[in-house]
């Protein structure tokens, strides 16, 4: 009997802790967070952007699972503050809109760019 080879499906996304300070414990908190709310068998958030402004990470996000009375998809923009240790979100029709907010929030502003979760929260960028 011949065994073909398995290909592997993982993503090669870069963590999410590029953009956070795992020795400070809010940033880690918040990090682990965003991780648990987007991976996992049953994740929170499929995640279109994410971009850090200060203690500030926007993100553009779909709602998952749709629920069953639901025929759309729900896109949010989403706000995780690491200072306060929470999160805030205002929903939009489209995925359009949603991405409309994110750019005008974020526009201008001293952002940087985080990767939307992957496989992990641990060490820096560059470490």
């Amino acid at each position: 009997m011949t065994h073909l080879p398995i290909e592997s499906t993982v993503r090669t996304q870069p963590p999410i802790a590029a953009a956070f300070d795992l020795a400070d414990d809010a940033e880690r908190f918040i990090c682990d967070a965003i991780r648990r709310m987007h991976t996992g068998r049953w994740p929170l958030f499929r995640a279109y952007r994410m971009r850090r402004v200060g203690s500030l990470v926007y993100e553009v996000a779909e709602w998952l699972p749709r629920c069953r009375n639901r025929k759309t998809p729900v896109f949010s923009m989403v706000t995780w503050d690491i200072r306060e240790a929470g999160l805030r979100w205002h929903d939009y029709p489209t995925l359009a809109a949603a991405r409309d907010a994110f750019d005008v929030v974020t526009s201008g502003a001293q952002a940087s760019e985080v990767s939307p979760p992957g496989s992990r929260c641990s060490g820096l960028a560059g470490d």
